[in-house]
């Protein structure tokens, strides 16, 4: 009679971090800029985003083109275009998302 042990054992180690960065630098270079989208409770600009290059809070006034209502991810890699109008509400500079995609780190 044979027995057999097998092991479930790796020695490969994660290389998640690494992978993070590469993904990171190529979002980086090609022109995404990382931000934050938080949910407000007015009408007029339901939702307002900061990005780390930027002091200022952003009101990305067509959100609602990439993401549905309650679905909308909180961290995200984002290209705009600030506009030049009046405010929808006080809490952030209008802006129109020409590209995002949801950030996983």
């Amino acid at each position: 009679m044979l027995v057999f042990n097998q092991s479930c054992k790796t020695t490969k180690t994660p290389k998640i971090e690494k992978e993070t960065q590469v993904n990171t630098n190529n979002k980086i270079s090609a022109g995404y800029k990382k931000g934050i989208l938080k949910m407000t409770r007015l009408r007029s600009c339901p939702y307002t985003m900061t990005v780390d290059s930027y002091s200022d809070s952003l009101d990305p006034v067509n959100i609602e083109d990439f993401f549905k209502e309650g679905n909308v991810p909180e961290k995200v890699w984002v290209k705009f275009t600030s506009l030049r109008r009046q405010n929808r509400c006080g809490k952030g500079r209008p802006i129109h998302i020409t590209a995002i995609e949801e950030r996983l780190d």
